[in-house]
């Protein structure tokens, strides 16, 4: 008898082993073409200068921000395909009752793999791939939480809706909550801090750079679209270890997408965002050369008034006064 179940199990085995031999094309349909990971094998620096070599890349088939445009929402809002990254950057301070401080992040980006989305009979198969960064900082502890998650677009694992504000990467998500762009709720939960916030708005968008086009470099095509919300009251909840803290305050948003924003000589930015008691905001950044000297940065002060009237004192290539429009 146990001769007899061990014949029985082996061919048990080998008939089960047949039908996935005869199944892989379906399973694992021949068009998609492994990709080897080196990602583990690269150091820090080799990572950074990989990713502003990505933001420099001029690739031929994929459109780039070259003039201004116009913008319509809510498919603005949305993912554009056609060009190599986009994110949709949130940030914001908030204080419980008590007066307790945090700030958080919620950012997702979107990278295309290639130009063209080729045809497949997989769902898992697309050419867009989205990263999600989430961060809370509880000012009263010290301490800082961080998480981050990745997919790609199939089976629609993640991706942004065209017909609303809605972008998500698994159960993280920013979603308006009816037919306007706002309230604005944001959903994110990782094994130790969530939030749930609401966002409305308190002031119109900002179209940043000419009309939106942001110029990164004197360069053609080296720019992204761009437009912020500057100061959007949020209401919510944190979740830090379980315990639950109703948070209050205000947040900022911005948008940007590209295909080549940086030159070849450019390897990053540095970005500080303020919001003053007074109703009105302030933005500072600067974009780094790789031979960093004082010189070769650029750098911008952008002040938006009360009512989003805003001016620029900028230094570099641009000239001393270079007008940005609200």
């Amino acid at each position: 008898m146990k001769g007899q179940r061990i014949f029985l199990g082996l061919i048990i085995l080998l008939v089960m082993l047949a039908v996935i031999v005869l199944w892989r094309p379906s399973m694992f349909p021949s068009d998609i073409e492994p990709v080897a990971d080196q990602s583990f094998s690269k150091t820090a620096a080799q990572k950074d200068k990989s990713f502003s070599d990505l933001l420099s890349e001029d690739d031929a088939d994929f459109a780039r921000a070259l003039k201004p445009r116009q913008f319509l929402f809510p498919s603005d809002h949305g993912a554009h395909n056609p060009y190599r990254t986009e994110w949709w950057y949130f940030t914001g301070n908030l204080e419980n009752p008590d007066g307790r401080k945090f700030g958080y992040e919620l950012t997702f980006f979107r990278f295309a793999l290639s130009a063209k989305m080729h045809s497949s009979r997989s769902v898992w198969r697309n050419n867009q791939l989205y990263m999600a960064h989430l961060t809370l900082t509880d000012v009263k502890e010290d301490r800082f939480y961080a998480d981050e998650r990745f997919s790609r677009a199939g089976n629609e694992l993640a991706g942004a809706a065209d017909n609303k504000y809605q972008v998500w990467l698994y159960d993280w998500s920013a979603t308006a909550q009816g037919k306007a762009d706002f309230p604005l709720r944001l959903r994110a939960k990782s094994d130790e801090f969530a939030i749930d916030l609401l966002l409305n708005t308190q002031k119109i968008l900002v179209l940043q750079g000419e009309q939106g086009l942001s110029r990164k470099s004197a360069e053609s095509g080296n720019a992204s679209y761009y437009y912020s919300y500057t100061r959007l009251p949020t209401l919510g909840t944190l979740s830090i270890a379980g315990i639950n803290h109703s948070v209050s305050g205000n947040s900022w948003m911005d948008r940007e997408w590209s295909t080549s924003s940086l030159s070849k000589e450019q390897s990053g930015w540095d970005w500080f965002a303020l919001q003053f008691s007074d109703n009105s905001e302030l933005m500072f950044y600067q974009l780094r050369r790789k031979r960093r000297t004082t010189r070769q940065q650029q750098r911008r002060l952008i002040r938006f008034g009360k009512q989003h009237e805003s001016a620029a004192a900028s230094a570099g290539r641009y000239g001393k006064n270079s007008r940005y429009l609200a």
